[in-house]
């Protein structure tokens, strides 16, 4: 059991919504099991699928792994769910196979058998929704801003005195933080290591940054940035990253019903990803509004279906304009069914027990094993709460 059940919380007493204007939060399931843990973690101990998976890239609905150059991957109308018993019912055919039938099974059937499928009422899919802090601060929130808009080359320099990336480094040194704050780093465009507080910091100003960083004369200009030098590592990494998406729009149009129009083909090979800075920029604002809504600590089922609507116009917009996704951005818009069922995202996000894992981490320990090292972290824990009690 250990092994599988190291990341898992069941919550018995039944989840609870808090809608505004009303004075006690509603039951929303009587009874449910939840797993919360990052997505690679949450696939193995559900047995299912890992996220670069071919055809089971999302365990909730039949799109591809390909499917995310297309609008429709992110257009919650055109998809066509999976059922939760299916995996159930191969689960345990699973169980009790030899090892190439098991292989068959999780090959053509995306699931293999875990423990935690003898759980009165545990669901694979609906009971492990995508691990908030993971799947979107330090996944979508950092891809947004360092895949999509600074590897596109939406901050290429404009001319001599007209540097997008010198004005967003100047603008972030300017802010006066609150002192309970974090800070965004000054250099953020290089990468390095960006911790989910940092990212979650800057969902909050990214809509002004950007507006600084590209406006001319006051306005975002509705031209195109101009592409990176094709010799430069900027030019290369572009290039690259087409080369990798023409691939996969072509995967796509392959697995369509009927015979592949040559004009298709030929308009993929010529496909570049778009840099229209207006473009960008209104998608961007769609993308932090969604996000913002979504880590409110109190939420209401309207503003659930606002914030769903706004990443999904987003990721819509930047699929028909060549921009590179991940399965991360299709997996968020299932979140609506999440959020109406588990309430605000101050729930089930990690913070606490990343937070917790750090401290336990930080304990000297002797690194013995048959329980020495066990009875030391708690020894250490319970030390620590008594302290605090007693302050």
């Amino acid at each position: 059991m250990e092994p599988f059940v190291r990341d898992i919380l069941a919550f018995e007493d039944g989840v609870y919504l808090d809608v505004h204007g009303s004075e006690e939060p509603h039951l929303v399931h009587g009874s449910l099991y939840m797993g919360v843990s990052d997505l690679p973690a949450s696939r193995k101990a559900n047995g299912l699928r890992g996220p670069t998976s071919k055809e089971y890239p999302c365990p909730y609905c039949y799109q591809s792994f390909d499917s995310l150059t297309s609008a429709e991957c992110f257009n919650p109308t055109c998809f066509r769910m999976r059922d939760d018993w299916r995996y159930i019912k191969y689960a345990y055919k699973a169980r009790d196979a030899d090892a190439d039938l098991r292989e068959e099974i999780a090959e053509r059937r995306g699931v293999r058998w875990s423990v935690l499928d003898a759980l009165p009422g545990w669901m694979p899919a609906r009971s492990s929704p995508p691990e908030f802090m993971h799947a979107t601060f330090l996944v979508q929130v950092k891809h947004m801003f360092q895949e999509v808009l600074v590897g596109s080359g939406l901050f290429t320099t404009r001319s001599r005195n007209d540097k997008p990336v010198s004005k967003l480094e100047e603008f972030l040194q300017t802010i006066w933080w609150p002192a309970s704050s974090g800070r965004v780093p000054q250099k953020i465009t290089e990468g390095g290591s960006v911790k989910a507080d940092q990212w979650r910091n800057l969902v909050h100003i990214l809509p002004v940054v950007l507006y600084y960083a590209w406006q001319v004369k006051g306005s975002i200009p509705e031209g195109c940035a101009p592409r990176p030098n094709a010799s430069s590592n900027a030019g290369k990494a572009l290039a690259k990253k087409e080369d990798l998406i023409r691939s996969r729009q072509r995967a796509h149009l392959a697995a369509q019903p009927g015979d592949v129009p040559i004009e298709a083909m030929e308009a993929i090979n010529r496909m570049e990803i778009d840099r229209n800075y207006r473009r960008h920029y209104e998608n961007a604002l769609e993308m932090c509004t969604a996000i913002r809504i979504w880590a409110s600590s109190s939420i209401s089922p309207q503003e659930v279906e606002r914030a769903q609507d706004c990443h999904s116009r987003a990721c819509q917009s930047w699929a028909t304009m060549n921009c590179h996704l991940t399965p991360y951005f299709h997996l968020a818009t299932h979140n609506s069914e999440f959020f109406l069922r588990n309430g605000p995202s101050y729930s089930w996000w990690a913070y606490p027990y990343e937070r917790n894992n750090g401290f336990l981490g930080r304990f000297k320990t002797n690194g013995h094993t048959g329980g020495e090292l066990e009875a030391t972290m708690m020894r250490g824990w319970v030390k620590c709460q008594l302290i605090q009690d007693l302050v």
